[in-house]
């Protein structure tokens, strides 16, 4: 086998030597490099947005155990084989790593008593903090959260006690909190501190937002606040219209548009009306004062005081005194009523339709009863719904659109579909090569001659009453017969040989023709 491929290469002319070997190192290569690509390991995130010291307490455990690791994000992400991802997680978290910054109540678990007020007050702030760390960053939406607590010192007296602060930032694995969630943020934070209201709770995420609270009372950010609010009552309000007319009406036959007024003042009323009692007058409290006096005295008056003002009686003679005081109090109703008014109370409504016009003025009336009672117009309030019929050109706009959708939907189906046949394409690439190359080293290799049998072994592998074939005959002839040395002159060719020769020719002229023709060689060009 070697010596038939030494045979094939020497038979190679230069440049089809060097195609082969280039050939033949690229396939190698190729399949040094899918091999590597194939065993190489999927990496996934192990820890992320760690500190630099937390990261280095990884990395030195990641390395005693031998465990191959990528850093990324500035060495504040840790990457893993994803085979190994889980048991790490549990092992490292067993070793209370990585350390959390965030403390929280087990701050006073070394509490000394040697502390004084103020590292005891500090440490409380501390606590409260990162309690409240931890459970915003227990929210889907946040990855990471830190909260900023002003608390003043206690006054003696409540006048002199200023309002508590505080100020969160909250890091957001991607789009934007809601309302309600940020609402959520802000309560959660007044709950937990003492004499923190809601409204002086300001959250911030990391891109410099401000999600809620304020610092002026027009034209900042309470302002946006309360445009926003507004925007997003309309649009629920349009989507809401829209939805209704395009099931009645059919897609892209009619347009809405809101626009609302939102008072956002906050009101707190107190109403008393005292009224006389229903019916019979009842008497509550009753005071009489009666007093009568009789003897000898030139005069007989009450003590001194209110009492020597009131109606008395003197008598001249034998004398007598009589006083009478009365005094009542009678009921009456009393009605106290207490009025909160809450911001954000819709002040008016303006509602605008079109209809195609191919829809007809009939619709008309009927589309607006239906916005009427849909959206809750008030004519009272000042409530106001406009119905216009006129020509639409959405379907057109809203076709192009479509078609736009899909061309771009088409182009990401097609780019995916071009990366997946490269993908695929380079592996096919690859064994096409190999299997092209040893086609045309075994079809070389096929091509040369073959030793030729015995005559015995022709003889015994032709079956009774088959000839042998000459050529095979031949070949077998050629490689057992073995000649004499040829004589350098003919005046040395001993009668022997001479002999010998004619015996060959007779048995197998073709070999000793060419035989002969070896001998006599080529003629010389000289």
């Amino acid at each position: 086998m070697l010596s038939q491929i030494a045979n094939l290469w020497a038979q190679l002319e230069r440049r089809q030597q060097t195609t082969l070997l280039v050939l033949g190192f690229a396939i190698v290569a190729g399949l040094i490099g899918m091999a590597w690509w194939i065993s190489k390991p999927l990496y996934a995130v192990l820890y992320a947005g760690l500190s630099a010291e937390d990261a280095a307490a990884v990395v030195e455990q990641l390395r005693e155990q031998s465990i191959s690791y990528r850093l990324k994000a500035g060495g504040g992400t840790v990457e893993v084989p994803q085979e190994k991802l889980y048991e790490l997680r549990l092992e490292l978290a067993g070793k209370g790593l990585p350390h959390t910054s965030v403390v929280g109540f087990e701050l006073f678990d070394r509490a000394s008593f040697s502390a004084s007020d103020l590292e005891n007050s500090v440490n409380l702030q501390r606590a409260l903090q990162g309690e409240l760390e931890r459970s915003i960053s227990t929210l889907d939406e946040v990855t990471s959260a830190r909260v900023h607590l002003a608390l003043p010192e206690e006054r003696l007296f409540t006048e002199q006690q200023q309002q508590a602060s505080a100020a969160v930032v909250v890091g957001l694995s991607g789009g934007r909190l809601t309302p309600l969630q940020v609402g959520a943020i802000t309560q959660l934070v007044a709950s937990a501190v003492p004499n923190l209201p809601p409204d002086a709770v300001t959250v911030v995420d990391t891109a410099g937002r401000i999600l809620s609270g304020g610092w002026d009372e027009a034209g900042g950010f309470r302002t946006l606040a309360q445009f926003e609010a507004r925007r997003a009552y309309e649009d629920r309000l349009r989507d809401h219209l829209q939805s209704m007319l395009d099931a009645i009406l059919g897609a892209h036959k009619s347009v809405v548009r809101v626009q609302a007024a939102l008072d956002f003042q906050s009101e707190d009323l107190t109403k008393e009306s005292v009224e006389p009692a229903a019916g019979e007058q009842m008497v509550t409290r009753e005071e009489i004062t009666e007093e009568t006096y009789s003897g000898e005295a030139a005069e007989t008056g009450g003590p001194a005081g209110i009492a020597t003002a009131l109606p008395t009686e003197i008598s001249e003679g034998g004398g007598s005194y009589s006083h009478k005081h009365e005094s009542r109090e009678y009921d009456y109703s009393r009605n106290v009523e207490q009025i909160h008014k809450p911001p954000g109370r819709l002040q008016r409504l303006t509602v605008a339709a079109v209809i195609d016009e191919e829809l007809g003025m009939s619709l008309v009336a009927k589309v607006s009863d239906l916005i009427t009672a849909a959206a809750g117009i008030d004519p009272e309030r000042g409530d106001q719904v406009t119905v216009e019929t006129m020509k639409i050109d959405a379907i057109a706009v809203a076709e192009e659109a479509a078609k736009a959708a899909e061309q771009h939907a088409a182009s990401r189906a097609s780019e995916r579909s071009m990366r997946r046949a490269l993908h695929y394409g380079s592996f096919l690439l690859m064994a096409a090569m190999v299997a092209a190359t040893l086609y045309l080293f075994l079809r070389r290799l096929a091509a040369l001659p073959q030793p030729a049998p015995a005559p015995a072994a022709v003889a015994e592998r032709a079956e009774p009453g088959e000839e042998t074939e000459p050529a095979e005959q031949a070949a077998a002839a050629e490689q057992t017969t073995e000649f004499p040395p040829a004589p350098a002159s003919q005046e040395e060719a001993p009668a022997e040989l001479v002999s010998e020769l004619s015996t060959i020719g007779a048995d197998a002229p073709d070999v000793f023709a060419r035989q002969l023709r070896g001998w006599i060689g080529p003629p010389d060009t000289e």
